[in-house]
């Protein structure tokens, strides 16, 4: 704790100065820049909901394979872009893509027990097909955000049962310590013991959002755990940086979700015998994760003024920061709720959003280009799209854009 205390103060003062050199973007200019992703996002959705996964317009070549944690996401973003502009094209593409999704639900056996999961079946994802059919908690999380959302929007409950038996499931994926286990292969009848970083920071938000529409108190209380477990890891990542340099953005947004729903007392009978939790402590890890996460930040000027607010080490690539985009800000705003200072972040935010808009394919650029698809508003995975894998566009790098720019 120290250790990572001195680095702060030692560099407090920096990140200031260094923040105060980022124009403002106008809220009307993020929310039209949203809105361009969000109508590329409805052009690409066809009659069944499902969208072109991945397009490199370079070579006008669509990818064959598609990921379902990522088309939940996407219907995640598009109900955010929906709330809020009231367009309802989107609230319309939500619903076709959540339809299209629940195709993908069924009932599995799991240590002779009947559970409700999302399932990925290589024939259809074109990925690991040594696996077979799996289920991904990350998956089944991702779904069950992307059917509370559709609910909120459509203000019906349709999918609410549907979600507390997803909710089920994630709750027999926690462990112990609070973590989930990340997949479970249907053909062997085990738990991989492979490890997602964001499986479980998902799940923290899904389960957040279960229990706020059901009020289970098994639901918060696995929620509880699973925050607990994370803020535990985020200060081991303050005292030794090097621990790993995934940022968890999910749980991040995960204890922003839960936030009015934790509670002290809560917290406490959870916690571990050696260390009390309270949301306060909760929260100002957060914040110093954060503040810590602002170094990594690039600062860039002359030839290299657009990888401005990229993160080093990620190839000027736009969804990292756009993902760090949507945890921080609402972690920004819970601060300022609490009256807990973070004064040197609202110009790195706008200097991040900058980076982020950078890679975003203009009408001009569509024109420039040409070929099957109209990409006018896509993301592209770089802000310099000199090779095909810079210029490559996928679902996911809208659906990030869009959350970090509508600042939920």
């Amino acid at each position: 704790m120290l250790r990572y205390c001195l680095v702060l103060v030692l560099l407090g003062p920096w990140i200031v100065a260094w923040g105060q050199q980022a124009p403002a973007l106008e809220r009307a200019n993020r929310v039209a820049a949203a809105r361009r992703a969000g109508d590329y996002l409805v052009r690409i959705l066809n009659e069944e909901g499902r969208f072109i996964y991945s397009y490199y317009p370079l070579e006008k070549q669509v990818h064959e394979g598609y990921n379902l944690l990522r088309h939940a996401g996407t219907i995640y973003a598009l109900s955010q872009l929906y709330d809020a502009t009231g367009e309802a094209a989107y609230l319309e593409a939500a619903v076709r893509a959540a339809v299209f999704l629940r195709g993908f639900v069924e009932e599995v056996q799991i240590d002779g027990r009947s559970f409700t999961a999302l399932v990925s079946d290589p024939r259809f994802t074109k990925s690991n097909a040594q696996e077979g059919r799996v289920v991904k908690t990350g998956g089944c999380a991702l779904a069950l955000i992307a059917f509370l959302s559709v609910d909120r929007i459509q203000k019906r409950g349709d999918y609410l049962e549907l979600c507390k038996q997803l909710g089920r499931y994630l709750e027999r994926t926690q462990m112990a310590n609070g973590n989930v286990l990340s997949k479970y292969l249907l053909e062997r009848g085990e738990y991989s013991s492979w490890k997602s970083a964001y499986y479980p920071g998902e799940t923290a938000v899904a389960l957040a959002m279960l229990a706020a529409a059901t009020n289970d108190a098994r639901t918060r209380e696995s929620m509880a755990r699973l925050l607990l477990y994370l803020a535990m890891n985020w200060e081991i990542h303050l005292n030794y940086p090097e621990h790993s340099r995934d940022f968890d953005h999910w749980g991040l947004i995960g204890l922003a979700t839960a936030w009015p729903l934790l509670t002290d007392e809560m917290l406490s009978t959870l916690s571990p015998s050696a260390s009390v939790w309270t949301r306060q402590r909760l929260l100002e890890v957060a914040r110093d994760y954060v503040q810590l996460e602002w170094l990594y930040m690039v600062r860039g000027d002359g030839i290299a003024a657009a990888l401005d607010g990229a993160i080093h080490g990620t190839d000027a690539t736009t969804t990292p920061v756009a993902t760090r985009l949507e945890a921080i800000q609402l972690i920004h705003r819970l601060l300022r709720q609490q009256e807990l200072a973070a004064d040197s972040w609202p110009p790195l935010i706008e200097r991040q959003l900058q980076f982020v808009l950078r890679g975003q394919y203009s009408a001009h650029d569509a024109k420039t280009i040409g070929g099957p698809l109209n990409i006018a508003g896509a993301f592209r995975r770089g802000v310099l799209a000199e090779t095909s894998k810079s210029a490559e566009i996928r679902i996911d790098y809208s659906q990030h854009a869009i959350s970090a720019l509508l600042d939920p």
